[in-house]
């Protein structure tokens, strides 16, 4: 990184400044925002099945057309991939790569909540395009950002206040989460934890509203059903409760390599000519579809993996072996300009190395719980310390999966995991982005109690 980093101007909690949330056309606004990033999850996702048929063939699961594919297939649909990206890179005139949130983050905190819609249906539909033909990135990312925008667009065409702005593209945000995953819940509190950084009451009502209206959408169009279906996992022994405890902090560990890995490949290929970059995309994608010859599953967001993963389907070799690969290809995608997100990378890792942990802990310990419901605690483990976001994690795969029964080591897990990993790496996967950019993420304020500096009033004399 070049130079100090600048700090971020007005960086002050999100409010709804003197409305109080009783202005009836912000909230019409924030119901509005909520239906169009529903609307245009529904039109995503549609698009992202639609390329992966024409892609790679018909097939129950996606993974299983590309094994059917042959080799030329699986190293030319990811070139072609590359080329598109290198091709809007070139025509749009700058970079489409990135996952978007800390866009996002820099535009509440920074640029009074103004983000290009234009842009970003160009990014979110490039995304879900080359996401559909293998890159190694997450759908998520088109969804955020195009809700996100949407948001943004909608406060500037009604002439809304910059307090509002900022929070109906937080709203915006969150709902493409809801909706991508059918997460309301974790979708309003990733939101608050990751993109506002407050539980503010103020702030709870219109980010749980666009969230809801989101999810409604999406439940009517696409799928009400969890986007995990799996078995009833519960953890009721307290000495299995022990063993997840003790496999937290590798999970916080874990976390702190992925982020420090993502910026490594980041910071090697921002190293290149900025004449050849604009190749890069085509040089990481042909890389990807190589690998892929041997290991399909890195091809995609990784769903069909993950869920093998959950329903403890996958050999220990692999359960080891691919959340590195996942990760390499994560990296070199998203560090070569290709758009997409990286919040489905990172439940690809989580799911694989939590299994992996649950796997080998039953070579000594037979019977102690499947490995599908250790893959689980992996995936919250590593979103929190990826993310430093431990209550939405939580909330996010509780949802994901509909399993309850968990929720006690999910909890200790995604605490000490974030925890460790925010030790390890001051930064989060979103913030990195910013600081790699010399701008300074804001620094949230503390609670009045902590911050109050007087000493205690002495105790009552005894009587």
């Amino acid at each position: 990184m070049k130079g100090p980093a600048e700090p971020i101007a007005g960086a002050s909690p999100v409010t709804l400044g003197s409305t109080g949330g009783g202005d009836r056309r912000f909230w019409a606004l924030v119901v509005a925002t909520g239906a169009a990033a529903g609307l245009g999850a529904v039109l995503l996702l549609g698009l992202l099945r639609a390329v992966q048929r024409f892609s790679w063939g018909s097939a129950d699961l996606f993974l299983d057309a590309v094994r059917a594919s042959g080799s030329l297939q699986r190293v030319l649909v990811p070139a072609l991939a590359g080329l598109l990206v290198t091709v809007v890179w070139l025509v749009a005139r700058q970079p489409i790569g990135g996952h978007g949130t800390a866009g996002i983050i820099e535009s509440i905190w920074l640029k009074g909540g103004i983000l290009s819609l234009r842009r970003a249906l160009l990014r979110g539909t490039t995304s879900i395009v080359v996401v559909g033909m293998g890159a190694s990135l997450g759908r998520e990312g088109a969804l955020v950002q195009t809700g996100a925008a949407f948001g943004s667009w909608l406060g500037r065409r009604l002439g809304v206040t910059h307090q509002e702005a900022r929070l109906l593209v937080a709203c915006g945000a969150a709902s493409g989460i809801a909706a991508a995953y059918n997460v309301p819940i974790g979708g309003a509190l990733y939101g608050l934890e990751v993109l506002l950084g407050s539980f503010a009451l103020e702030l709870l009502g219109p980010i749980v509203a666009s969230c809801v209206v989101s999810t409604i959408i999406s439940r009517a169009l696409v799928a009400a059903h969890p986007s995990y279906v799996i078995p009833h996992y519960a953890f009721r022994a307290p000495e299995i409760l022990l063993a997840a405890v003790a496999f937290a902090p590798l999970l916080g560990i874990a976390s702190a390599g992925f982020i420090q890995g993502m910026d490594r490949v980041s910071d090697v290929l921002g190293r290149v000519p900025a004449r050849l970059r604009p190749i890069l995309p085509i040089l990481a994608m042909t890389a990807l579809g190589a690998l892929a010859l041997r290991f399909p599953e890195l091809l995609g967001n990784g769903y069909d993996t993950v869920n093998a993963a959950l329903l403890g389907k996958i050999s220990l070799s692999l359960l080891l072996l691919l959340p590195v690969l996942k990760l390499a290809a994560t990296a070199l995608c998203s560090g070569a300009g290709v758009p997409g997100g990286i919040f489905t990378p990172s439940l690809f890792v989580g799911a694989l190395l939590g299994g992996g942990l649950g796997a080998a802990l039953d070579l000594v310990w037979p019977g102690a719980s499947p490995s599908g419901a250790w893959a689980l605690l992996g995936m919250g483990g590593i979103l929190a310390g990826t993310t430093h976001a431990a209550v939405s994690s939580v909330l996010i795969i509780f949802e994901l999966t509909g399993n309850y029964d968990v929720i006690l080591p999910l909890m200790l897990v995604c605490a000490v995991s974030a925890a460790l990993s925010r030790k390890l790496s001051r930064d989060s996967l979103y913030t990195s982005v910013l600081r790699r950019r010399n701008v300074q993420p804001p620094d949230l304020p503390e609670p009045q109690w902590l911050r109050d500096r007087r000493k205690p009033p002495a105790p009552p004399p005894p009587t």
